[in-house]
């Protein structure tokens, strides 16, 4: 190619820069040899478009290209080397002279392939596939541009994970991933698995004996990709091409059904159904991460990786609770309903009905066996069994709608607020206090992590005394109507936000002194929650983004595209965020 390119003749790492191979969004791509052994075969180098300049974008990046340097398969591009030339990531791979899928569906100008040569690649392809889930890997962009052939012929699959090693070790977090007119539906959701690579394998097999695309769409926007692989069906294959098979016909359309689950058992099982022979099965410990949620190219998904959507209410979700213990979640939604599922499978355990208007709040008892829950305009909090849904107390003493609700950590009380703050007996539902220190409506209310206190939020955050009703604090930072607060968990901080502009406040709980003030969102904040270490916060807002930030320095450390977010609660082992928005969606937090 042409060589006004500054970096032909020039030396990255151990290797000489002999010419350009071609060039895309993620990065560059050059021929080269090894400096030193000059014997060795020449190289293909994949100079990748951005800079790591943290030790821990580097780590990270490091991390990912030495967990893909080791998948070893006849079929797989080997990853040689990696490293950085001036902080942009560069990896060292097998050079492929044969060039690539899309090259050779180019000399066939729109005429599908020969089916043996066709179900030979797509049986290859389809073997890798199988190796790297086994080995907990989803390549998540699966195209003919990735598929490279070696001098006998013989299909490559390339570039495992280069756009999430890139965003991985750059943003800290996935985004979508893919190429659109290779993506499954649930990938435009931020969610991959195996069965995501089948259909892009499916999507590849329609293009190989059609000689078209599966989806042809005049100047595509995402959305009209979205729409497309989401809502339209697409044309039977053997119309374009009337001598294939039927049985082949018939393994692609099931590769490509828009759902996951009725989509061919696994990668092997699509393989066997184009050719009639039996591919050993990938076995469930194989693809621990393939529940069809995951999200995520290796047995621990990167930072910000979706691992699960919720989709078990039929109305957006307004209320998210981690058990203590970390096995399940109950989601209250406007739909009515509080719904008990497992945070690992999304197996919905039990559906609550006991309110008739949105569910507003839930909060599990510090046992893990109750479950407290509030009906906005049913003006109720209702305690009912977490295993049986039986109620076990019901608590009308607001005028209201009920906004919050807070267990002491003790087990014994319970707070909640509907324009007043009252403090009751959650044995026994006997109100125990009510308090009337705000001049406005009491929209939120929190319990200190040593019981003995209590936070209030109405046009202003009230601090008072759990057994007195004694005003301890008033903080006055924020303008108008306090919708949520929140305790560090070592008692010393409050994080509290209001309605009026899209600001979250951290301040001294002791003294009301403004700690830090973050500002990373774009419209009104709805959900706040704290790290069970203490050392971060996640924010939910209406600007469709949850964010990670440093409770200490107010530094933004994670962001992604969430939906109009209501509710956020952290694992209790700091490991897993979840929020409500149009479904709940839990992501890797570290």
């Amino acid at each position: 190619m042409a060589n006004s390119d500054p970096l032909i003749g020039k030396q990255v790492g151990n290797y000489h820069i002999l010419a350009e191979i071609n060039s895309g969004s993620f990065g560059s791509v050059y021929r080269g040899k090894h400096i030193i052994f000059e014997d060795d075969p020449v190289v293909a180098i994949k100079l990748l478009h951005a800079s790591l300049h943290t030790q821990q974008e580097r780590t990270e990046f490091i991390k990912e290209a030495q967990l893909l340097k080791k998948l070893r398969h006849p079929y797989i591009l080997r990853i040689l080397d990696a490293g950085f030339q001036e902080n942009m990531p560069y990896l060292v791979t097998e050079y492929a002279a044969g060039g690539s899928l899309r090259d050779r569906l180019r000399k066939y100008n729109g005429q599908p392939l020969p089916v043996e040569e066709a179900v030979a690649i797509l049986t290859q392809i389809g073997q890798a596939l199988h190796y790297a889930n086994q080995q907990h890997i989803v390549h998540r962009d699966l195209k003919p541009e990735n598929i490279l052939f070696n001098n006998q012929g013989e299909a490559l699959l390339a570039d495992f994970g280069i756009a999430v090693l890139l965003t991985t070790a750059h943003t800290g977090r996935v985004g979508l991933g893919g190429t659109p007119p290779y993506m499954a539906p649930e990938q435009f959701e931020g969610l991959a698995s195996p069965k995501s690579d089948q259909y892009a394998l499916g999507c590849i097999a329609y293009e190989l004996l059609t000689g078209w695309k599966l989806f042809s769409i005049p100047n595509p926007t995402l959305g009209a990709w979205w729409f497309h692989h989401t809502k339209v069906e697409p044309v039977p294959p053997r119309q374009y091409n009337p001598q294939l098979p039927a049985h082949i016909e018939q393994a692609i359309l099931i590769a490509i059904l828009k759902d996951r689950v009725k989509r061919h058992r696994d990668i092997s099982a699509f393989i066997e159904a184009m050719t009639g022979t039996k591919e050993p099965p990938i076995t469930e410990e194989g693809v621990l991460f393939d529940s069809d949620h995951v999200s995520s190219i290796t047995a621990k998904p990167p930072v910000g990786t979706t691992l699960l959507t919720y989709r078990g209410h039929s109305a957006g979700a307004m209320a998210v609770s981690w058990s203590p213990d970390g096995g399940r979640i109950a989601s209250g939604a406007r739909d009515r309903t509080v719904q008990v599922w497992d945070a690992e499978t999304g197996q919905t355990l039990l559906t609550y009905r006991g309110h008739t208007d949105w569910v507003h709040a839930v909060a599990w008892s510090p046992d893990g066996r109750r479950i407290a829950s509030s009906g906005a305009d049913d003006r109720t909090v209702q305690v009912w069994d977490a295993e049986t849904g039986q109620v076990l107390v019901t608590y009308p003493g607001h005028a209201d709608w009920v906004y919050a609700v807070a267990w002491s950590p003790d087990g014994r009380r319970i707070a909640s607020s509907a324009g007043d703050a009252q403090v009751w007996d959650a044995e026994t539902g006997q109100t125990l206090m009510t308090y009337r220190g705000h001049t406005g409506e009491v929209e939120t209310v929190a319990w200190s992590p040593d019981g003995r206190r209590i936070a209030s939020g109405a046009g202003d955050v009230q601090v008072w005394d759990a057994g007195t009703g004694q005003v301890l604090v008033t903080y006055r930072g924020h303008a108008s109507g306090v919708e949520t607060v929140a305790w560090s968990p070592d008692g010393k901080r409050i994080a509290s936000f209001a309605l009026e502009r899209p600001q979250v406040q951290v301040w001294d709980a002791e003294t009301g002194q403004l700690l830090v003030m973050y500002l990373g969102h774009t419209d009104w904040v709805h959900a706040v929650a704290w790290s069970p270490d203490g050392k971060r916060i996640a924010s939910g807002a209406r600007d469709k983004t949850v964010q990670v930030w440093d409770a200490a320095t107010g530094q933004a450390l994670m962001r992604g595209d969430a939906g109009d977010v209501e509710a956020v609660a952290w694992s209790p082992d700091g490991r897993h965020i979840a929020f409500g928005s149009v479904g709940v969606n839990i992501w890797q937090a570290e």
